[in-house]
Formats: structure tokens, C-alpha cells, sequence
């Protein structure tokens, strides 16, 4: 368990590490391969359009398939909430969809 506080509002976050970053390894190498983008560079700061939409995909991903808190998905991916607020609105439903279908079998049941 990882306690993370938001830089910009403070809230406090309890994260579970365990499943969290499995998944999110997962998650992030499914999309790489997808989208055609170094997994280390979806999780790096590059704000590449490329990048920025396969990260956004995960984030989306990661919002509506796990359930996660936005501040969860901020920790995970090494960016603030808001960000991935941000990110999940401007997500490409197609690249979403893609996405989860690739990683329906990994995803817990619902």
C-alpha cells in the first residue's frame, strides 16, 4: 500500500500496489503494442500526440473497465488527476475500444 498526496489539491490516496501495478504493466504493454508506442513511453512525460493518445486510451481504460479513482489512475500513470480527467474525456473511443477488447481476458469480472 502506497500513500500518495496530490501535489495540486492534497488529497490523500491510498493506492494498492499489488494489483495496480500488474494491470497497469499489462494494460500498458497491450497498448504498446497496439498503438505502436514503447510501453516505457506511455508512462514517461513525452507529451508526443501519438503517446499522449495511447496513454489517455490506458487511463480510459482504467477509469471505466477497473473502476479506479481518478487520483488511483494519476498515481498509477505518474500524472496528476485533473490530468486524467482530462485525458479520459479526450480519449478516442475507438482506441478505448480497441483496447479494452485486447485486454478484456486480463480485466476482473464484472
Amino acid at each position: 500500500m502506497i500513500v500518495i498526496t496530490c501535489p495540486s489539491c492534497g488529497h490523500i490516496n491510498e493506492l494498492d500496489t499489488s494489483l495496480t501495478n500488474s494491470l497497469l504493466h499489462s494494460i500498458v504493454a497491450q497498448a504498446a503494442s497496439l498503438f505502436a508506442v514503447d510501453a516505457n513511453v506511455i508512462l514517461s512525460s513525452s507529451k508526443r500526440r501519438r503517446v499522449a493518445e495511447a496513454r489517455a486510451a490506458v487511463c480510459a481504460v482504467m477509469r471505466h473497465q477497473l473502476g479506479m479513482s481518478y487520483a488511483d489512475i494519476g498515481a498509477a500513470v505518474g500524472r496528476d488527476h485533473s490530468t486524467c480527467i482530462l485525458a479520459v474525456r479526450r480519449a478516442d473511443p475507438a482506441m478505448v475500444a480497441q483496447l479494452t477488447h485486447a485486454v478484456r481476458e486480463l480485466l476482473p469480472a464484472p
